[in-house]
């Protein structure tokens, strides 16, 4: 189901108005991301969104705009979807375990919120997101790489996978 033309995106935080200062977004964050889903994303498309995709205090029109946004979207749980896993299903999202692996062009593809750290893990990239810009974008250590897509990296859009295995 994961292939080079899914689409990633990470730590959303709908509804989040200290995330701005906390991570220096702009003001109109909610609406540009959006926006960019809308502009990037068919109905027909798939996207695992990599968690955080609203804040604690959801409002009905957050909630809906979510729920709105097209895609096959699929979810992989952050610290702050606290929900149960029907709430997000009922926002259209597939939920998927915490960790998500594909074999792309002979690389193993490790997909998760945190950065991985378990090294009796095998993988040899992980998408991620949690850290925001609090933490490079990059990072390699051996043959490992680690490829921070927080949204706050991604300019606010769902980007192919194609893409960023190409940074």
């Amino acid at each position: 189901m994961i292939n080079l033309d899914t689409y990633i995106i990470s730590d959303t935080h709908f509804g989040h108005a200290n995330i701005v200062k906390y991570c220096d977004r702009p003001e109109n964050h909610n609406e540009l991301m959006e926006q960019n889903w809308w502009r990037t994303v068919s109905i027909d498309d798939n996207i695992l969104h990599l968690g955080d995709v609203l804040w604690y205090k959801k409002t009905s029109e957050q909630i809906g705009t979510v729920q709105r946004l097209p895609g096959n979207k699929m979810l992989i749980k952050g610290n702050h979807d606290g929900r149960q896993n029907w709430w997000y299903e009922d926002l259209g999202f597939t939920i998927m375990p915490k960790r998500v692996f594909a074999k792309i062009n002979h690389k193993t593809i490790l997909f998760t919120h945190y950065p991985e750290d378990d090294t009796k893990i095998f993988w040899d990239i992980n998408i991620h997101g949690h850290v925001h810009n609090n933490a490079p974008p990059f990072k390699e250590k051996g043959k490992r790489r680690w490829i921070n897509v927080s949204v706050e990296y991604m300019d606010y859009t769902p980007v192919k996978l194609s893409t960023i295995l190409s940074y």
